[in-house]
């Protein structure tokens, strides 16, 4: 295969990923509202939204900055201007993320969600049809190897699993602005196969959806006690599905 079909390749799965980030944050920061507009406390799933933003999405632009920005830089492709000014949106990313971990009102947070989204997918868009196709078409440059420079930049160690036995928290025990948070930061260590278990004083269906925004099929809801006075919800991850 020649250089340019295989920079093409490359070029697509690049695009392919974009498209994937940018729904993934859609349905995050429209999760987000959800919770402020049925009266969730601002802070319920802004940590959550922060931290999905400073751990993929700004390492990414990092990542990129560093090999395909700096490949797309060189004189010769005549587009400097161009990498210049989607490293200042990356900057805007970058200082939006800020205002919203900084927001005092829920107007101000979901403002500032709305344009993270905004940004990021005009960003995208900028970066898929103007940089990319300058690199692509560039017999000397390898986009293939590019890409897998990018990978290992931005890698991180991802956090330890709990223990293979279902964990159990009393979700009102937690400080209210510290629930969804501290619930996601568990879901997400959970092994295959795995449960929390939560027992919280009210259905708690506005985490269920933005669980089902932000995981999709790889966690499972079961009520297993649904009220009056007490409701017990099991998150199960899933086992994977088409390795």
């Amino acid at each position: 295969m020649d250089a340019i079909k295989m920079n093409a390749q490359a070029a697509n799965r690049i695009r392919g990923h974009h498209r994937a980030m940018a729904e993934d944050l859609t349905q995050r920061v429209d999760a987000y509202v959800l919770t402020l507009e049925q009266g969730e406390p601002m802070a319920a799933g802004r940590d959550s939204l922060v931290q999905h933003i400073n751990q993929v999405i700004l390492p990414h632009a990092r990542g990129e900055e560093e090999t395909i920005y700096a490949r797309a830089a060189e004189p010769r492709f005549g587009v400097l201007a161009l990498v210049q000014d989607m490293k200042k949106e990356h900057g805007q990313l970058e200082g939006l993320t800020g205002q919203l971990k900084a927001a005092t009102s829920g107007v101000r947070a979901m403002r500032a969600a709305g344009a993270i989204e905004e940004v990021f997918r005009s960003h995208a868009g900028r970066e898929n049809d103007l940089l990319l196709p300058v690199l692509e078409a560039a017999p000397e440059v390898n986009l293939t190897a590019l890409l897998e420079e990018m990978h290992r930049t931005t890698e991180a160690p991802q956090p330890s699993p709990l223990s293979d036995a279902d964990v159990t928290i009393d979700v009102r025990l937690i400080p209210h602005t510290m629930r969804h948070t501290t619930i996601f930061a568990l879901v997400d260590r959970l092994a295959i196969g795995q449960a929390l278990v939560i027992e919280v004083d009210h259905d708690p269906l506005p985490l269920r959806y933005q669980l089902d925004a932000t995981h999709g099929d790889q966690m499972s809801w079961t009520y297993l006690q649904e009220g009056p006075d007490a409701w017990r919800v099991e998150i199960r991850r899933r086992e994977a599905v088409g390795v």
